[in-house]
């Protein structure tokens, strides 16, 4: 039986609340914390013995990250 798809009702939108990005900042802060603790207790073997090479190493990974995520968030998700 055919179908006229101008029948089907359109669907109903929904919109969801984003986080603030407040929110998403502390929560950034929250797992670079985490990650530099743990970094620093399993793996403080493999970072450099000089103090800004060391805070590099150890800051430029969850740095890059968290950058991403509020690039895409900000950049290109409200655009």
């Amino acid at each position: 039986m055919p179908v006229n798809i101008f029948d089907i009702p359109s669907e109903e939108k929904t919109s969801q609340k984003a986080l603030s990005l407040w929110v998403e900042f502390g929560i950034c802060v929250c797992i670079i914390a985490v990650y530099v603790c743990v970094f620093l207790v399993y793996f403080s073997e493999y970072l450099s013995k000089n103090n800004y090479v060391f805070w590099s190493e150890l800051l430029l990974v969850p740095l890059l990250l968290s950058g991403a995520v509020f690039f895409f968030r900000v950049i290109m998700w409200n655009n």
